[in-house]
């Protein structure tokens, strides 16, 4: 603890923050640009993950967890203890199967963002149970999820996108990822991942270049024509990739002392690991759940929102649920705040820009900063663009799909989306009074 304390020190230090030592502790930060609607992506996708995991584990909980199964094997208890693993080795079936069942009612609350706080607290607990017990999880992977869990527990509760925040007069609240926490489990990070390339250091194979190529000769390769590629070509370039996979792994926490050299050091790492998953080898517990620790520590200001001199407008239709509560995820997560600025399609407004507004979709239109206007999937496309992080990322995803697709997807939603939403009564989003100067008449 000791050892990443003073790596969060260093990392401080290099924000061009004041040192530790002339702040309060609780003022201990490291930057991030998080938000509360892209946190709650992130808590969506790990609580759908753990959701099926304890379904899945549940129809085969009397073999594989129950004392009348599969018992620990005795080195993780030497090294975890017993308590971890008392519960599912000395439970009955029936026993088993509801805490398998509550895990996954957990896990569902988790992910929605109602009572997430403490579901994670008693999820990590329950989690923690599996170490020697689960056969879909190793015991590598099982203490870096339970990690994540608890540094939810610590963060600040409600934020955007969650059921809690529903209701909510200002969209985007007083929710932020808390900097200790982020920079905490950056320290974690970085120093697992040089000291594992420390201890492959030791290794000849690392040592002489060989160990990529063993990796590709083992039973784990999968057989693609990449490996076969590989195999038949020149040494050199597995050598050069084995010791370039060294070198990243024990420079990682030295280089992320430095704000500018974590996005590569952060995309070079992820890269290796998802060629691992998807071209090399089978799929491995601790690398799923290293991908999680690696999607925790992902800072969504890496992915800027492209640069434009003016604000787009926003028009929505008054009268649409749906287009009510984009309004508020775009209030939610511009972090600027001078992004967008909005209008109803029955303003007078609208009716001096658009010639024929009557022909407009009812549902979003964007006027660009460029002048241009967007309607249906593209109009969408536009405004994830522009609020930048993972919200660009999706936009960029949603790019690659066919424009008929990605329209006949738009218009199906729209379609429905009165039998969804309920039709407000204003043809205003419930906002705060600091975003009324954003409308336009």
């Amino acid at each position: 603890m000791r050892l990443g304390y003073l790596l969060l020190k260093v990392l401080e230090v290099s924000e061009g923050a004041p040192p530790l030592s002339t702040l309060p502790r609780r003022e201990a930060s490291m930057k991030n640009q998080w938000s509360g609607g892209q946190y709650s992506f992130f808590r969506f996708a790990l609580g759908i993950f753990l959701l099926l995991h304890f379904v899945l584990l549940s129809f085969g909980s009397k073999e594989a967890l129950s004392n009348t199964g599969a018992r620990p094997r005795e080195e993780v208890r030497r090294a975890f203890g017993e308590g971890l693993v008392h519960l599912f080795d000395s439970s009955s079936p029936a026993i088993v199967t509801a805490a398998l069942l509550c895990g996954a009612m957990l896990s569902a609350l988790f992910a929605v963002g109602k009572f997430d706080r403490p579901a994670a607290t008693i999820l990590c607990i329950l989690w923690a149970n599996f170490v020697g017990s689960d056969p879909l999880a190793t015991h590598v992977e099982i203490p870096l999820i339970s990690l994540l869990l608890l540094a939810h527990a610590l963060l600040p509760s409600a934020p955007f996108g969650s059921i809690a925040a529903i209701g909510r007069v200002d969209p985007k609240g007083t929710w932020r990822m808390s900097p200790r926490v982020f920079g905490a489990a950056w320290a974690l990070l970085a120093l697992g991942t040089s000291y594992s390339g420390t201890c492959k250091f030791g290794t000849p194979s690392w040592i002489d270049g060989s160990a990529l190529r063993d990796l590709l000769q083992s039973p784990l390769a999968r057989p693609t024509a990449l490996r076969e590629w590989l195999l038949s070509g020149s040494p050199i370039p597995l050598e050069l990739a084995t010791w370039s996979v060294l070198g990243l792994q024990l420079l990682f926490a030295p280089l992320a002392v430095f704000s500018r050299a974590r996005p590569w050091i952060w995309l070079g790492i992820v890269g290796m690991q998802l060629l691992q998953i998807l071209l090399l080898v089978d799929l491995d517990g601790h690398l799923v759940g290293l991908l999680w620790v690696y999607f925790f520590v992902f800072d969504p200001g890496w992915i800027p929102p492209p640069k434009a001199g003016r604000p787009d407008v926003l028009f929505y239709d008054g009268t649409c649920g749906l287009c009510h509560r984009t309004v508020r995820l775009v209030l939610a997560e511009d972090s600027t705040g001078d992004s967008f600025q909005f209008a109803a399609l029955d303003s007078k407004l609208a009716r001096e820009v658009f010639p024929a507004p009557q022909e407009l979709p009812d549902s979003l239109v964007v006027l660009t900063a460029e002048g241009r206007h967007l309607t249906r999937s593209s109009a969408v496309l536009r405004v994830l663009s522009r609020l930048g992080g993972l919200w660009r990322l999706v936009a960029v995803v949603l790019l690659l799909m066919p424009t008929r697709i990605r329209n006949s997807g738009y218009d199906l939603v729209a379609a429905i989306r009165h039998k969804i939403f309920r039709r407000p009564t204003t043809s205003y989003p419930l906002r705060p009074t600091s975003c009324a100067r954003r409308w336009l008449p």
